[in-house]
């Protein structure tokens, strides 16, 4: 296995571009669905999630700058955009323990835009497509029949994320890419300090919904 930071060595400065304009693509469309929470305006918390999100980053085999934004929302997740653009919730802050927790979160997001496991899956659907397949699902599932924005906004948010409230294989999100993140997340903890058993402990206090 190769050392951290000389992984995907192919992914030169074009690919990081195409990479960059996919996140923020995805990141307008995400708004204009009215699927993105409010940006949280407390510049303390900010700083700190930001502060630890870059120390793992550094010790990662992210190419692209890590781009931080702390949402409001009660909901506890977190996801990753193309791109190295990562987000986080307040409900996610809240609920972690320990710091080390909360970097498990962060190290294991911060994989899957390393891995770039979103330029993958967007590069076959746009996001509006994904909305639309995820939100006829969830209606058969959910709502016998009626999708509502409020179910549209739950699947859109667990596309990309911890998959705290859906299965992530609802999306598309394979197996195989949560496990990757799982193994890199765990290696930048333990390259950036933290202990990856933070990382085991909070994840085990959530159980994914089986489809």
């Amino acid at each position: 296995m190769e050392d951290i930071g000389f992984r995907d060595s192919v992914f030169d400065a074009k690919g990081q571009e195409k990479d960059i304009k996919l996140g923020q693509e995805s990141i307008r469309e995400m708004k204009a669905y009215g699927l993105m929470p409010p940006e949280l305006e407390d510049d303390q918390v900010k700083t700190y999630v930001t502060q630890l999100a870059q120390s793992i980053a550094a010790n990662s085999d992210l190419k692209v700058p890590l781009h931080v934004t702390v949402l409001q929302s009660d909901e506890v997740n977190a996801f990753a955009l193309p791109g190295g653009y990562l987000f986080v919730n307040t409900g996610l802050i809240q609920e972690a323990d320990t710091e080390s927790q909360l970097a498990g979160v962060l190290a294991h997001e911060i994989a899957h835009a390393a891995a770039r496991h979103g330029h993958r899956l967007m590069t076959r659907a746009t996001i509006a497509n994904i909305i639309y397949q995820a939100a006829e699902l969830a209606a058969a599932i959910f709502t016998g029949g009626v999708a509502t924005i409020g179910t549209y906004y739950a699947l859109q948010y667990g596309f990309y994320g911890l998959g705290l409230i859906l299965n992530l294989a609802l999306l598309g999100v394979s197996r195989e890419y949560e496990a990757e993140a799982d193994q890199l997340g765990v290696q930048y903890m333990w390259k950036a300090g933290y202990d990856p058993k933070g990382f085991i402990n909070f994840f085990d206090m959530f159980v994914v919904l089986p489809l």
